[in-house]
């Protein structure tokens, strides 16, 4: 059985944030006013993680284009070919048709799986395309060659849609980024997995989609280019939560032709490679978010991150993988094979695949054998049986019966008893020393119910208020027990009447008034 690690993570903590559903075979848009940032003149990259739901006619990705019978007032359009459902890139050098040039990729894009898909252009170059950090193509394929400077468009960027003939993108779009330099490969596997701050060298616009509601959505770049949701004849791109495989995190590359150990500095990953063949390129990116998408059933993971790990290159590998986590229970460090490394494809959201469990593990790292292949990775645990905590609000290890979750160990915050009557209060829980205070201090179900009072030997009574308890009531009602410890004698001085009577223990029990000080 797998239990949960007891951390409880909102849905708006996730890296991914929230991205855009665009209806398909409608034109459904985001629309973002002309910009002098938006001219990409003669280099550019665009990216953005795309999940493609169903086929359709010239589906526009990213536009900044007009068409009228024919481009007019063009740029750069990104969309998918007619024939093939594969990435087209459009170019003008005078806006219309007699300056256009494209590079078509005729493998049909991937549907109902996120994919990274990044274009690049320059007058020197031509264009590549990426899918997912691997280069595809490179052009131009037709046309009039590389212009040696894009036409500056006046008309609107439009995310989701071609020019005004074509059909909407029908699926999510999410991590719009246009930049004003070329990007290379090497960059590009870096960071497609990475969120941005906005503020990187060369970047143009960055849309993350992430506002959740309303018709607006922000540029993160100090350009402002913010975007309008739009329904043409249909309701606009509808906000939903993202499961792409990105976000706050850090990335390292590394190529590796032999043996030997690997550290991926900043991702709290150490490769150590028992048998290689061949040279590879490895890229891994540690995301410090929970994993997007469907969680491990019944796994929580033992710290709120995962791991991209990718391969470029036809070698093979076998490795063990060392984890540094913030820190591992000392239940765990003597038994890490109940600590378990799940995986699932490098672009998925979906089932996670066991892989196995940990052969050693430290107050902070846990070491995985025998690993052959890369792709996303989290930490699980197993547990010898799955405990009930409660919430311990106010720290006096006693917990709320009514807030609870269950887990292998004690998750912080939480205690194993249930009894406080008043989690708000860290003085008020089960035994504590009841005040006269009008609250129920010991938890016992009464109120001010402190009548126990010991006098000292000779006799003399102390007032109560030193002992911070109330006096007894004058007169004692019905029912009420007194219990009054005698010292070694008794001498005369104080009087009990209306029918109080004492016994031999010192339990006063019937209806009477107590009166004034002394000894009985």
């Amino acid at each position: 059985m797998y239990c949960l690690f007891g951390l409880v993570i909102p849905a708006f903590s996730q890296g991914a944030g929230n991205a855009l559903l665009f209806h398909s075979g409608t034109r459904n848009m985001v629309e973002i006013p002309d910009h002098p940032s938006l001219d990409l003149g003669s280099a550019f990259t665009i990216e953005a993680w795309i999940y493609r739901t169903g086929a359709g006619n010239w589906q526009g990705i990213v536009s900044k284009s007009n068409y009228s019978g024919g481009y007019t007032n063009t740029s750069y359009v990104i969309k998918l070919l007619s024939t093939t459902n594969g990435i087209s890139l459009w170019l003008t050098s005078n806006g219309g048709e007699s300056g256009r040039s494209g590079t078509d990729l005729g493998t049909a894009l991937t549907l109902n799986e996120w994919v990274h898909l990044a274009v690049t252009y320059s007058a020197a170059s031509g264009t590549r395309i990426y899918y997912n950090g691997v280069l595809q193509t490179s052009g131009p394929h037709w046309g009039f060659g590389n212009p040696a400077s894009l036409y500056n468009s006046s008309t609107a960027l439009r995310i989701g849609t071609d020019h005004q003939g074509g059909d909407g993108f029908p699926g999510r779009i999410d991590e719009v980024r246009i930049w004003n330099v070329v990007k290379s490969e090497a960059q590009i596997r870096e960071m497609m997995h990475r969120r941005l701050t906005g503020s990187e060298m060369g970047l143009s616009g960055y849309w993350r989609f992430d506002e959740g509601s309303g018709v607006m959505t922000a540029d993160a770049t100090v350009n402002a280019n913010a975007g309008t949701l739009i329904g043409v004849s249909t309701t606009p791109p509808a906000w939903i939560t993202s499961t792409a495989p990105f976000g706050a995190g850090v990335s390292y590359t590394q190529t590796v032709n032999s043996t030997g150990a690997v550290v991926f500095t900043g991702t709290n990953l150490e490769i150590n490679f028992t048998a290689k063949s061949g040279s590879d390129v490895f890229v891994v990116t540690g995301i410090n978010n929970p994993p997007e998408g469907t969680q491990p059933t019944g796994v929580g993971n033992l710290e709120p991150l995962y791991w991209v790990a990718r391969k470029y290159g036809g070698g093979t590998f076998t490795a063990n993988l060392t984890f540094t986590l913030n820190a591992l229970d000392p239940f765990y460090q003597s038994n890490p094979s109940y600590v378990k490394l799940f995986s699932r494809a490098s672009n998925a959201d979906g089932a996670w695949t066991l892989v196995g469990s940990a052969a050693s593990a430290t107050a902070t790292t846990v070491t995985f054998n025998g690993i052959s292949s890369f792709s996303q990775f989290a930490i699980g645990y197993d547990c010898p049986s799955l405990l009930t905590w409660y919430q311990d609000a106010d720290g006096d290890l006693y917990g709320n019966a009514m807030v609870s979750q269950a887990a292998c160990l004690q998750p912080t915050g939480y205690v194993a008893d249930d009894q406080d009557c008043d989690d708000t209060n860290g003085m008020i829980y089960p035994g504590a020393l009841e005040l006269c205070n009008t609250l129920d201090d010991d938890c016992d179900g009464q109120v001010d119910n402190l009548l126990t009072y010991t006098t000292t030997q000779g006799g003399s009574y102390v007032d109560p208020a030193t002992w911070g308890g109330c006096p007894p009531p004058n007169p004692i009602p019905p029912g009420m027990t007194v219990n009054i410890t005698f010292g070694l004698s008794n001498p005369a001085g104080s009087t009990i009447v209306n029918n109080g009577i004492i016994n031999c223990t010192g339990i006063f029990t019937n209806q009477g008034i107590y009166k004034g000080k002394g000894s009985f």
